[in-house]
């Protein structure tokens, strides 16, 4: 298999360990494909001498080397392509790069192997309801937030054409099940496992106490806007903000095209959980 190397390139501690990987990927013969920002760097450290005599190729699997924020811009770069990510970790929590960047090259011998499964994991498709609006994609979450530091804003929203709620609150987050365990879990909201085909709805410190999260099928198709006039709020799509003109509604469903990622042979999602979330770690309540 080619394997395709790409990373957030202003780390410093992502170096040393793609080094390490290609050398080694040289070594068993595996070819490898480097992204623009990773080859950049290794050509401005004169890092690693035989990269100019590697032709691009189109990689089988992308190796992310980061954090979760990290393997979410790499979606990005690959959505849509079909190729399947393997996140390695070199962040603090890792829910998505579950691979600890000292392990990289037994992951490649368990890819070489087979021993893996990949997972298609649900995205959303985002657009602004302004005339033609902008539309943009998620792997992660939608959030829509008040832009001051004090006071609330009003956001009602519709699914399928019904009225849900109006919330007041800081701010709301529509999650899939892969970004559950993101700001939404921050918010209070539910961790949803991966294979479940559904939306998280998580009002931001509401104003409201029987405001709570709410499940919604992956398919319904929500319609978010702030309700007051002269509320100015920020939309933030992956973590990245965008524009959004005032009293502009924002359409949220489900995206034609998901993404893919690699699950290794012989790690599961709720070991992620009991290791990152410390679950089962009392004395009385150790799990074998």
């Amino acid at each position: 298999m080619t394997y395709g190397i790409s990373g957030n390139a202003k780390r410093a501690e992502i170096w040393e360990p793609v080094v390490a990987l290609l050398r080694w990927l040289c070594q068993q013969g595996l070819p490898y494909s480097l992204h623009d920002d990773v080859a950049a760097g290794l050509r401005a450290r004169n890092s690693f001498r035989a990269l100019t005599e590697v032709p691009p190729a189109t990689p089988d699997i992308q190796l992310s080397f980061g954090g979760d924020g990290t393997l979410l811009r790499t979606a990005h770069q690959v959505a849509g392509s079909g190729i399947p990510i393997l996140g390695i970790n070199l962040g603090r929590v890792g829910f998505l790069a579950a691979v600890d960047a000292t392990r990289v090259q037994e992951a490649v011998l368990q890819l070489e192997a087979g021993a893996f499964d990949v997972e298609s994991r649900l995205a959303l498709s985002v657009r602004a309801q302004s005339g033609s609006g902008p539309s943009w994609w998620a792997l992660n979450d939608v959030v829509l937030a008040r832009a001051e530091l004090a006071g609330l804003i009003a956001i009602t929203v519709k699914a399928d054409g019904e009225a849900l709620d109006t919330y007041w609150a800081d701010g709301l987050i529509v999650a899939t099940p892969t970004g559950s365990t993101a700001y939404s879990l921050a918010a209070g909201g539910p961790i949803v496992a991966p294979g479940t085909d559904a939306l998280v709805v998580t009002p931001i410190a509401s104003h409201g106490l029987t405001a709570r999260p709410v499940v919604l099928p992956g398919n319904t198709v929500l319609v978010v806007q702030v309700a007051a006039a002269g509320q100015r709020c920020v939309l933030a799509v992956d973590g990245m903000n965008r524009s959004l003109p005032e009293g502009a509604s924002v359409q949220i469903a489900r995206a034609s095209r998901g993404i893919r990622l690699v699950q290794l042979k012989g790690h599961h999602y709720f070991q992620t959980l009991r290791s990152k979330l410390s679950w089962g770690s009392g004395p009385q309540q150790r799990i074998p």
